[in-house]
C-alpha cells in the first residue's frame, strides 16, 4: 500500500496499480468493487492496464498503456 502526500490511497494488485483515493470515502465499496474486477485478467491482459482507478466506486475506470 502506497499513501502519498494528500492521503490517498494506491495499492500494488495482481491486477496493477489501483487507486483508491480518499480510505474516508466509501473505501469497503472500493474493495468490493476491487472483488469484482477479480476476473478482469479473462478479457484484459494485466499488461495493457496501466492503472485502475476506484476512487468512485460506481465508476470503476482502467487506463490502458498507450
Amino acid at each position: 500500500m502506497i499513501w502519498n502526500e494528500s492521503g490517498d490511497v494506491h495499492l500494488k494488485t495482481q491486477l496493477g496499480m489501483v487507486y483508491l483515493g480518499s480510505p474516508h470515502f466509501r473505501l469497503e465499496d472500493k474493495f468490493a468493487a476491487l472483488a469484482r474486477l477479480q476476473n478482469l485478467p479473462r478479457y484484459l491482459d494485466r499488461s495493457q492496464i496501466n492503472y485502475i482507478d476506484l476512487s468512485n466506486p460506481d465508476l470503476r475506470i482502467i487506463e490502458k498503456h498507450s
